[in-house]
């Protein structure tokens, strides 16, 4: 009998019907939160809704000659490399600003635009876990997961960088192992390559946290080619050869323009800064004058706490726990946005332990069982290698700005989720090489149930719902405030709630 009901839970968990169930649950929670949500919303909203209409009354040019008029709240502008998303969602803006003056409909729009860009990076995550060969019940199982988690609907259902991001980071591991799946076979192709490159220098434009990833990427690849190639280098010259003539002179054309046009980007920003200002990354008051960053939030903040700073624990080892647990915090708290002082509630019990949980058994069942899980998931690898740098440069990064500024600023749980579906997967395959071992592979599907259950307690746009009140949507919008507390009555009943304990500062 249980042995029936595990295989029937496999195969609902395992349906296309079950992964569109979770894609149309994830869009509706998002679309929720992106209608209810009074504008701006805590992650920066402001930010990239200002600079993204900077760009729109900059005609057609994704350059600034000098600081845009206005332009000083955003911080450097004209030397941000951090511009392409802002660049392209300033056409949406631009025919919805033609279409109406209400900006409330300028924003819900544009954030549905941005939540159809995390849905479609959740669809091409679940295709890079199953070329990556994981089952279909474990990619469907792993995205279920990853969109119960607060803040990914709360991150959808905003105007955010990270959610072009979310979409083109899947895309890249794609391609990049369609790229191995050649080398593995002595075969180079050119075309591939190339295309990948182009992308490579784009989505650095997209957000400069992308570097880690496209070092990641590129690293592992060249390593491949090397290995495979390590004892016939005479090869390599051929197999190039035998790919790049197979390829049209229209390819060749277009792929050399892209790669051109790309890189030309590239330099643009990073280069050009890296030349001027001796680092690719320069700080607001290098490019601007002082009085012009003391405008621009996150700078001033920077400034203020420098010059209040005290003795700190310098250990990296009690960073790293506080580090975790902040993290964890803000990745299942609910929060309000800048005209509160961005209030923010102690999270719900229940997917908070959870996900405590499953976090520190991961990173034991992961370190014990990694070789079996890159012997049998040689594409797992990448995806490992690619988590890996990203979470190393993103913990160094926030250490820095804890030694520079005396308060962990920036340690914010949206951060993670560029790499966090790649971060459950590995442990999803850990906890199965686990069962393996206890020979109860059956009960892997009652665990998943399980587990989802009990994020529901809480997960999703759940926590929004419970957490917030009228202050926190549209103002004077009587329908939003209506349908928020509806669904807070029927929610109620069902979920385990235990009451805010305290109320936490975000940074």
């Amino acid at each position: 009998m249980t042995q029936k009901f595990s295989n029937r839970l496999l195969a609902l968990l395992s349906s296309r019907k079950f992964f569109w169930g979770v894609i149309v649950f994830f869009v509706f929670e998002s679309v929720w939160i992106a209608v209810s949500a009074r504008y701006p919303m805590a992650f920066d909203e402001d930010f990239h809704f200002g600079i993204l209409k900077l760009y729109a009354g900059n005609h057609f040019s994704p350059f600034f000659a000098s600081q845009p008029a206005g332009g000083d709240a955003f911080g450097a502008v004209a030397r941000d490399p951090s511009y392409l998303y802002h660049y392209l969602i300033s056409f949406p803006y631009r025919l919805v600003s033609l279409l109406t003056d209400s900006q409330m409909a300028q924003v819900v729009i544009l954030r549905c635009v941005n939540v159809a860009l995390f849905a479609g990076g959740l669809i091409a995550f679940r295709k890079l876990f199953l070329r990556a060969k994981l089952s279909p019940a474990l990619a469907h199982v792993v995205l279920t997961i990853f969109v119960l988690i607060p803040i990914v609907p709360l991150l959808a259902g905003q105007i955010n960088y990270d959610n072009l991001l979310i979409l083109t980071v899947p895309l890249t591991l794609l391609l990049a192992i369609s790229i191995l799946d050649g080398i593995r076979a002595q075969k180079i192709h050119v075309a591939q390559i190339l295309f990948l490159g182009s992308v490579l220098f784009l989505e650095s434009l997209v957000k400069y946290s992308f570097l880690p990833i496209a070092g990641a990427v590129a690293g592992y690849l060249t390593y491949r080619l090397v290995r495979s190639f390590w004892a016939r280098w005479s090869t390599l010259p051929e197999a190039v050869v035998t790919n790049y003539r197979q390829l049209s002179s229209k390819t060749i054309a277009g792929l050399a323009v892209l790669l051109v046009v790309s890189m030309g980007l590239f330099v643009q920003r990073y280069g050009v800064n890296a030349l001027t200002y001796r680092t690719a990354l320069p700080d607001c008051a290098v490019v601007l004058t002082e009085a012009q960053c003391h405008h621009y939030v996150p700078w001033a903040r920077n400034h203020e706490l420098v010059s209040q700073k005290v003795a700190i624990d310098k250990n990296p080892l009690a960073y790293a726990n506080l580090w975790f647990h902040a993290m964890l915090l803000r990745s299942v708290f609910a929060i309000n946005g800048p005209f509160s002082d961005y209030t923010n509630y102690f999270p719900l019990w229940l997917p908070q332990a959870t996900i405590e949980f499953l976090c520190l058994v991961s990173v034991v069942l992961a370190i014990f069982f990694a070789k079996k899980l890159f012997a049998r998931h040689p594409e797992l690898q990448l995806l490992a290698a690619t988590a890996l740098l990203y979470l190393v440069v993103l913990v160094y990064t926030n250490y820095k700005g804890y030694l520079h500024t005396g308060e962990p600023v920036a340690v914010n749980g949206r951060y993670l989720l560029l790499v966090l579906p790649l971060v459950l997967a590995i442990a999803a395959l850990a906890f199965v090489c686990f069962l393996r071992k206890l020979n109860i592979v059956w009960f892997r599907p009652m665990l998943a149930t399980v587990i989802i259950m009990v994020l529901l307690q809480g997960g999703g746009f759940v926590t929004f719902i419970l957490q917030s009140d009228a202050t926190w949507y549209w103002s004077g919008n009587r329908t939003v405030e209506h349908m928020n507390s509806v669904a807070r009555t029927i929610l109620r009943p069902l979920v385990y709630e235990k009451p805010a304990e305290r109320f936490l500062k975000y940074e």
